[in-house]
């Protein structure tokens, strides 16, 4: 009995506390997943099977709990057709949603509807079943009233993020006007904005559990703690982990998670230098649902030549050889589990024929900060990869439009979102306000100790090799190209020649135009 797989209808503890019921086998890429309904509510959540242990029968509390079957009705292998009905089409629809945001709207209504269970509201309708001119005043006051656990107020992206939900919640059950645009809820939208003021005023708002970018520095401790590297199977997994964050832009968990063995692909250009290529799943920008909407540019990783040790390639190629036997199909998962045996051991023992778990891919660049013993204040988490794919590029002039190819943005305000002025820009800045009066303009040929251009990359020499003017003369100049002269560009300047045309001629007046007959045209046509 202990052996028998999950399944369908099965009683489970989660993580070995709460219990539930098994409603329904998901199958996600290559993954097995199982919708669980928590016992004694209607909350479903899926989760994987490695944090659930069957139990015989449920505790005298959780009886209530009934077994549900969403699975659609197959019939014989001949036709050509499934037999489905509404339930089946709405289940279809919300597995194939984004999880976390269906997660956070389930949430969200659940906590709308403790409010609406306060006898100060003693409202047991559902959201969709109220009207517009009831449901308004009732979300204004749960927006002005509502706070977490622990007494204290919400984010104001917390509280927009809420109303989302709801909104789509609304749409979900074609409730005609939505909170977003519909004239009924301007009050809402009115309340919401005059929250977010208030809780900005008060402190809130600042973000202060953004990620940060990894640096240079820290990244350097990480390969010399081992953390990153090819001497262990977990160091293997972490350096592939973070090569194909920062090389091929996917985000921290999920996309990882749904990667394949097949969508990496070991290359070679025309020269005999490898590489390796990365073909695109699902991502987040990029759901599948507008078939035209693809990556121009596959993304690619090409060996490191100059250090073999920090090869991305060769680490690739000892990953593929340490893999179980047999383990390297298209469909087989590209992160799998890393042996618990003490190395050295045989190669076929070095990772098993099972996927990574994903807490363990979504804190790996916790565990790697920690393990390598870096002391900072910094917050680093699985973002801090994508953050330093695009802070690195942009100071180094990368343009916008060239990162969004290898981070799978789809516009410019995003990488801007991402990347901001480095520290030695904030060190300039310092210099330059700390600077005297009579040394804030110093003369960069007479007074070269003193001066320092501000880069607001970087700030490159440019040679213009050919200048021409109207006496027909020749020259070569090197133009420093700062801030001032560059923001008169949408982006940077990479190169290229600039032609000066510089007019030396006489100061001399130019005659006076030939004076024009005055002709007077008494007719309003000019035919006559």
């Amino acid at each position: 009995m202990a052996d028998r797989p999950l399944t369908v209808g099965d009683f489970v503890q989660i993580d070995g506390k709460g219990g539930g019921q098994i409603t329904e086998k998901v199958q996600r890429g290559f993954g097995t997943f199982f919708m669980v309904k928590l016992c004694n509510t209607e909350f479903e959540f899926e989760i994987e099977p490695e944090r659930l242990k069957r139990v015989d029968c449920p505790a005298p509390d959780k009886v209530t709990v009934q077994t549900t079957t969403t699975q659609p009705t197959v019939k014989a292998n001949t036709s050509r057709f499934q037999h489905v009905n509404s339930d089946d089409i709405n289940t279809f629809i919300d597995q194939q949603s984004n999880k976390n945001t269906l997660t956070k709207t389930m949430n969200d209504l659940k906590l709308l509807n403790s409010f609406f269970n306060e006898p100060a509201v003693g409202e047991t309708r559902l959201l969709h079943e109220i009207p517009v001119s009831e449901l308004a005043p009732l979300l204004s006051r749960f927006l002005l009233s509502v706070k977490k656990s622990n007494s204290e107020d919400y984010e104001p992206g917390s509280l927009r993020g809420m109303v989302s939900s709801f909104d789509r919640q609304l749409r979900r059950y074609n409730y005609g006007e939505y909170i977003a645009t519909g004239p009924g809820f301007a009050q809402v939208r009115e309340v919401l904005k005059s929250k977010q003021k208030q809780l900005k005023r008060d402190g809130k708002g600042n973000l202060p559990r953004k990620s940060e970018a990894i640096s240079d520095e820290e990244l350097s401790v990480l390969w010399e703690s081992k953390q990153m590297g090819a001497s262990t199977p977990d160091s293997i997994l972490q350096t592939l982990w973070f090569y194909n964050t920062v090389h091929f832009g996917l985000r921290g968990c999920a996309e990882h998670r749904d990667m394949c063995w097949g969508d990496i692909n070991l290359k070679e250009d025309e020269n005999g230098n490898e590489y390796l290529e990365f073909t695109e799943r699902q991502t987040k920008t990029r759901t599948g649902e507008n078939p035209r909407d693809v990556r121009t540019v596959r993304p690619k990783i090409w060996c490191n030549v100059a250090n073999p040790e920090r090869c991305p390639v060769q680490i690739y190629k000892l990953y593929a050889k340490k893999r179980p036997s047999g383990y390297s199909e298209p469909t087989h998962p590209f992160y799998i589990a890393s042996t618990t045996k003490p190395l050295p051991c045989d190669e076929d023992t070095w990772f098993k024929r099972n996927p990574v778990g994903i807490n363990k891919l979504q804190s790996m660049m916790k565990r790697m900060v920690q393990s390598s013993g870096i002391n900072t204040d910094k917050r680093l988490s699985n973002h801090s990869a994508r953050k330093y794919l695009v802070q690195k590029l942009n100071n180094n002039n990368v343009p916008a439009n060239h990162i969004m190819q290898i981070s799978g943005h789809k516009n410019i305000s995003s990488i801007n979102n991402y990347s901001h002025i480095n520290d030695n820009q904030h060190k300039e800045i310092s210099k330059i306000l700390y600077s005297s009066s009579s040394t804030a303009h110093p003369n960069p040929d007479t007074d070269k100790a003193n001066y320092t251009a501000y880069p607001l990359n970087q700030v490159n020499t440019y040679s213009t090799p050919s200048v021409a003017t109207s006496m027909h003369s020749n020259s070569t100049s090197n133009i420093n190209l700062t801030g001032g002269f560059q923001s008169l560009f949408a982006g940077p300047i990479h190169g290229g020649t600039f032609n000066v045309y510089i007019n030396h001629a006489n100061n001399v007046s130019p005659p006076n135009p030939p004076r024009k007959r005055l002709r007077i045209i008494e007719s309003d046509s000019d035919s006559q």
